[in-house]
Parts: C-alpha cells; structure tokens; sequence
C-alpha cells in the first residue's frame, strides 16, 4: 500500500467474492487445479480465482453441539455450539447460528449470529451482515463498516497456536 493511499479503503481489505458460495464453484478452473488439494473434499469456496476446496460443511438446517477439531477449510452454514479447533481456514456462513469458541488460522465471519471468543494466527474478517458477540484475538482484524460487533479486539500479541 502506498502513501497516498487510505488503510480503510475499498482496496485495502481482502477480497471475500470467492468465499460466497458452499456449493461447487462455477469457474473454468477445476477443483484438482486448486492450491493444496485434500482428500476427501466435499465441496469448494465459491466461483472467485482461488477456488479453494471445503474439507467439510455444516449445511443450513443442521445442528452440532461439542467439540470439533479440523485440519484444512471448514464452512458452517448452520447451528453450532461448542469448541472448533485447528484448520487452515474456518467460515461462519449468513444464517449460521454458533456459540463457544473458535480457533483456527484464518477465520472468515460472512454472516449469521456468533457469540464466541475467537482466535486466529493470521486474521479475522467480519463481513455485513454478521452480529458478533465476544472477543477478537489476532494480529490482524478486519471489520465491514456498520458491522454489529460487541468485545474487544486484541491485536499486540501472536494467538496461541492451532493443533
């Protein structure tokens, strides 16, 4: 970013077209050419340039209550309360409903309720419509202007690292 242009701008904060959707993306790119493939994926991230694939989804209309632990990209759609730990990238989907505690490396709030203490080793993004409770720890945040937010962002030390 240069001098002359503003930190807040447009420009300035990451890219979330490619995160919309749970179901397959609709890109030319096909899903084997995606960065780091996994076994097992059950669906990708949406119709932008990365093409990232979901290791898991928890669709709209279910629920899970416990802990959850994962290791690449996981999307929630639905109700969930408990302990998510671990993973390369964690989605809080609109219309999800999820409480207790998140943890992971980057974490992705597009929507829905969280009412959870969340920490991510690379950052954290709060996207319109969202409502979030509770408190922030990562080197980076991002937040929508007229985002519902209510905690406190930390932001002076490294989070505690995911399993």
């Amino acid at each position: 970013m240069n001098e002359t242009e503003n930190r807040w701008s447009p420009g300035a904060r990451p890219e979330r077209t490619d995160l919309l959707d749970s179901g397959t993306a609709d890109s030319e790119e096909s899903p084997s050419s995606s960065a780091n493939p996994q076994p097992g994926n059950v669906g990708t991230l949406g119709s932008g340039t990365l093409g990232l694939e979901l290791s898991a989804i928890c669709g709209a209309g279910t629920a899970f209550h416990g802990s959850f632990s994962f290791s690449g990209r996981v999307r929630i759609d639905g109700q969930f309360e408990g302990s998510v730990r671990g993973g390369e990238l964690l989605i809080i989907g609109d219309g999800a409903e999820v409480s207790g505690e998140l943890h992971a490396r980057r974490v992705i709030v597009l929507g829905g309720r969280v009412n959870a203490e969340s920490s991510a080793i690379e950052s954290i993004e709060l996207h319109i419509p969202a409502v979030v409770t509770g408190d922030l720890k990562s080197p980076q945040i991002y937040m929508d202007r007229g985002i519902q937010f209510h905690g406190t962002c930390d932001m002076t030390a490294d989070p505690p690292e995911v399993e």
